[in-house]
């Protein structure tokens, strides 16, 4: 598609390729080709996959710790999201965001998008997503010492249906949770589950 084709199709033949190469580690090479999917003219501001280049050319900058340049991708994700009315990317958005202020330093901040991205789950009923906000939210609770809401967000981000990405890790997690609220027997039921997952990590 790079002579030929709508701006849609050049938008996600880019994308695509840059996701390619992302998945074989070749991250200049994928970030040339995110780039070239934002470079498309005359696509629709409405086209999912401009929310989802942003969010991927984020991610790589995030996951160089270069934070500073992937913010605006992330705020370029939730707007295109919004546009698109696709609540599912709007969500890893919010929560990405909220990444962002937590890790450079501002918890209240990241707090907040992290809360936004759990009302929208709740709100469009994307119950399988709250593993993806409620567990890291459930930690930010933890790390200012608000165990209460700590426990509420642990507990949400278990819906019992959707099988746990990262478990071992989760269980771990909710260990020290329940540790730091003198919860010895609830403590120990989690550490012991944490075993039983692959990830050796939290073993």
């Amino acid at each position: 598609y790079e002579s030929h084709g709508t701006p849609h199709q050049k938008l996600e033949a880019n994308y695509l390729l840059g996701r390619v190469y992302t998945d074989l580690n070749m991250t200049a090479d994928a970030l040339k080709y995110f780039q070239r999917a934002l470079w498309v003219e005359g696509t629709d501001s409405s086209d999912i996959y401009l929310a989802r280049t942003n969010n991927q050319i984020g991610h790589i900058y995030m996951y160089q710790n270069i934070f500073r340049k992937a913010i605006p991708y992330f705020y370029a994700t939730y707007r295109y999201s919004s546009i698109a009315k696709d609540s599912t990317v709007m969500v890893f958005a919010l929560r990405d965001i909220g990444r962002y202020y937590y890790t450079v330093g501002n918890t209240t901040k990241g707090i907040m998008y992290f809360e936004k991205a759990g009302s929208l789950i709740n709100k469009s009923r994307l119950y399988k997503l709250r593993q993806f906000v409620y567990s890291e939210l459930s930690l930010l609770y933890y790390n200012i010492g608000d165990y209460q809401k700590s426990i509420q967000a642990f507990h949400l981000s278990d819906d019992k249906k959707t099988p746990l990405i990262g478990a071992g890790t989760f269980y771990d997690n909710a260990g020290d949770i329940f540790k730091a609220m003198n919860q010895t027997d609830s403590a120990i039921y989690y550490y012991k589950k944490s075993f039983k997952e692959t990830s050796p990590y939290p073993k």
